[in-house]
């Protein structure tokens, strides 16, 4: 016969019901009649046949995501053993010999079998033990800083061993505070505990705690691999230089973050400064996952290599965060073809459905692998919904146009559609220019051409924080992009102008505007050929290097900036000033941050399990206490897409009410993880809401509690946080 082995932990299998696999039951079961069809009723009923489709198509899965992920360490390795397949002839019997990490609790043998159409199978759990074990215990994160008291549970089943000794050693993102190694004395088989205190380093990335016991002739080791996450989020500094024809200028760049977390970007350019990196580093790292934050993080870089020159890694890095926003994307995917906000709604988002067809658009055109599938269900649906409109505000036809202008990017014009929307009276500017795109992209050029000439272009200051994520700099910004496609680069100029002024400046822009403004930069320049500018720069006492950059912006990295900092020197040789950014890039210590409150409150209490108020300085290990966070909306406005950061400190464990079958809470969305809860949701003029998260004081030590932080996705001026604080958790 051939057969397979299988070893698996049975708390794995316990926790989806694995059964082995009973192959005869599954390759003679009954299956249904597989039939496919074919017909043109939707061609002949266009309306009728679009209906049905909506009712009938799939959407997406998950089932394409990356295998190419780069290889962590994990905290807690499975075991799944697999081997074969083997042969045996009749009557025989076959041996395997398996090496077993580190574990010690039962696992599942599993043996399946067949010959010639007939199949077999065998299951016997087994218990692992050894004469000599260790568990260790370790909070799933940490913090800089924190005092961490590590039990070692010793466990000794022969009687000869008497004696155990268990010593601890640390890579350099812990200190171990105290004695190295301890002694335990065994009367009698049974288990003892022994404990090691260990302090977090200044710096953050995996921490590796390796721990060695022995007795007798019995040796066991152990490494625990803990991220040493930060208390407080990256922060990116920015200093400008604008260097005359000729001259040459020394700064001193000193880094202000934690140890290894340190990047410095140098950028030059002869254009005027853009902040392209600060602006690029807010997206990539913004935390937050709906479908609009997504696609704003990947869409600039699309088209970062016509504005920086990249080297191989940059190069991979951005087609890795290009390729993981292409394959999240199913997840978002309605039965319709729409897309939603978040994962799982049931209803798709017109601007958003119609903002994630033009990023596959676009990411298809320059060489990436979009389902064809995904796109010929967003034409379908955009279709429906273009023929559907009837009526609306500002709101709705700058939608309709912004869902015409993609769909003729994708070669597929509703050109009904689009000359009625273009017969409307008092179409808006944006509107209009969005439209003009469209019909120059299908070929009209004289009626883009009318549309173009009568926009009238009146940016004015507001924030959409729901129907189109919009405001005065978003429109602007897409109206460069509508006019250079419209063939009107002249008109373009000024608008880009007023974009360039406000990327360039500090002031907070949301991931929509901040996209949307990069992509002006690249519709505008990208296509353009730039003029090569000259420089040359050294660092400290290294020798100067002569610069010839063919792109608008010359940018060179450096991460792992020493703590001392450097001395940059710079000389323009050109005749035309040259502009440069230097960022600085890294995490702030903890207990930096101060409580703030802009038309939004928050207020934190902690309480027992019978809702009695708690002192949380000093808290008794095994204690469950509940986390109870009032936020308040303080304007006279109801405000929507709001996000409730908390973090919790390493000492706790968050008890995950979808574990427990718990109500979900009443929010548009909750991502639970292992150190933070992000909720969103929505406030009313004047309402205040109330989130609780269930903690248990799991880990003895003296940890950091993070302040917590509620803030408005699309408007920086709507926010507030408390202030952090230390805890201790006793026995």
């Amino acid at each position: 016969m051939t057969y397979t082995l299988a070893v698996v932990d049975e708390g794995l299998l316990g926790l989806t019901r694995f059964a082995t696999p009973d192959l005869r039951k599954a390759f003679y079961a009954r299956e249904a009649l597989g039939v496919s069809t074919w017909d043109l009723f939707d061609i002949v009923a266009e309306a009728y046949g679009a209906e049905m489709a909506r009712i009938l198509a799939l959407g997406g899965g998950e089932e394409g995501a990356s295998l190419d992920k780069a290889k962590q360490p994990r905290r807690f390795p499975p075991v799944a053993l697999f081997e074969g397949p083997f042969e045996i002839p009749a009557g025989g019997a076959g041996v395997h010999e398996l090496t077993m990490p580190q574990y010690f609790g039962a696992v599942r043998v599993m043996v399946v079998a067949g010959r010639g159409g007939a199949f077999g199978l065998a299951e016997k759990s087994v218990p692992v033990r050894r004469d000599l074990m260790t568990l260790a215990t370790l909070p799933r994160v940490v913090r800089p800083g924190e005092d961490v008291v590590m039990p070692v549970t010793v466990f000794v089943t022969k009687p000869e061993i008497k004696t155990v000794t268990v010593e601890v050693a640390t890579n350099g993102l812990f200190e171990i505070t105290g004695e190295r190694a301890k002694t335990v004395r065994f009367d009698k088989p049974g288990d003892d505990i022994v404990t090691f205190t260990l302090r977090t380093a200044g710096g953050l990335g995996r921490g590796e705690v390796t721990f060695r016991a022995s007795g007798g002739a019995e040796r066991v080791e152990e490494t625990v691999s803990v991220p040493v996450l930060a208390s407080n989020t990256a922060v990116t500094q920015t200093t400008r230089l604008e260097i005359k024809p000729g001259e040459t200028v020394r700064q001193d760049v000193v880094p202000f973050g934690l140890e290894a977390t340190n990047t410095v970007v140098f950028e030059a350019s002869s254009l005027p400064p853009l902040n392209l990196e600060k602006r690029l580093d807010f997206l990539i790292q913004y935390p937050h996952g709906c479908l609009e934050q997504t696609l704003s993080a990947a869409f600039p870089q699309l088209y970062l290599k016509s504005l920086v020159k990249l080297d191989e890694t940059q190069a991979k890095a951005v087609e890795e965060h290009i390729k993981a926003a292409i394959q999240k994307m199913p997840g978002f995917q309605t039965t319709s073809g729409a897309f939603s906000y978040w994962p799982g709604d049931r209803e798709g988002h017109e601007w958003t459905s119609a903002y994630a067809g033009y990023f596959l658009l676009e990411a298809a055109r320059l060489g990436y692998h979009v389902p064809q599938a995904m796109l010929d269900a967003w034409r379908a649906n955009q279709k429906l919904l273009a023929n559907a409109f009837i009526t609306g505000g500002p709101a709705a036809e700058l939608a309709q146009a912004f869902r015409l202008f993609t769909l003729a990017l994708g070669r597929d014009p509703d050109l009904g559609a689009m000359n009625r929307l273009r017969e409307r009276e008092g179409l808006a500017g944006l509107s209009g220019l969005m439209l003009a795109a469209a019909f120059q992209m299908t070929g009209q050029a004289e009626a883009a051409g009318d549309l173009a000439g009568r926009a009238k272009l009146d940016f004015k200051p507001y924030r959409d924080d729901s129907e189109t994520f919009g405001s005065g700099f978003r429109d602007k910004a897409l109206a460069v992009r509508a006019l250079v496609q419209a063939g009107r680069s002249d008109r373009a100029k000024p608008l880009l102008d007023d974009v360039v002024k406000t990327l360039a400046s500090d002031l907070w822009l949301s991931t929509h505007e901040t996209s949307f403004g990069l992509m002006a930069l690249a519709a505008f320049y990208g296509g353009m050929e730039v003029k090569p500018f000259r420089y040359r720069f050294g660092w400290d006492t290294d020798q100067a290097v002569d610069v010839r950059s063919t792109t608008p912006f010359d940018r060179r990295e450096y991460a792992s900036f020493p703590v001392r900092g450097r001395t940059l020197a710079v000389t323009n040789t050109e005749a035309a000033p040259l502009y440069v950014n230097v960022y600085r890039r890294g995490v702030p210590a903890a207990g930096v941050e101060t409580p703030s409150s802009e038309g939004l409150a928050v207020e934190v209490r902690l309480r027992d399990m019978k809702m009695n108020a708690f002192d949380g300085a000093r808290i008794t290990q095994g204690l469950d206490l509940v986390a109870e966070v009032r936020v308040k909306n303080l304007t006279p406005n109801p405000l929507k897409n709001l996000v409730l950061t908390h973090l919790v400190a390493s000492g706790f464990q968050i008890k995950n009410p979808r574990f427990g079958g718990g109500a979900a809470p009443a929010v548009d969305y909750q991502d639970i993880r292992d150190d933070r809860v992000f909720t969103y949701f929505g406030l009313d003029a004047g309402q205040e809401k109330v989130f609780s998260v269930v903690l248990n004081a799991s880990y003895r030590g003296r940890y950091f509690q993070p302040g917590i932080a509620v803030e408005a996705m699309y408007d920086a001026g709507l926010h507030a946080n408390t202030k952090g604080q230390w805890i201790e958790i006793i026995q």
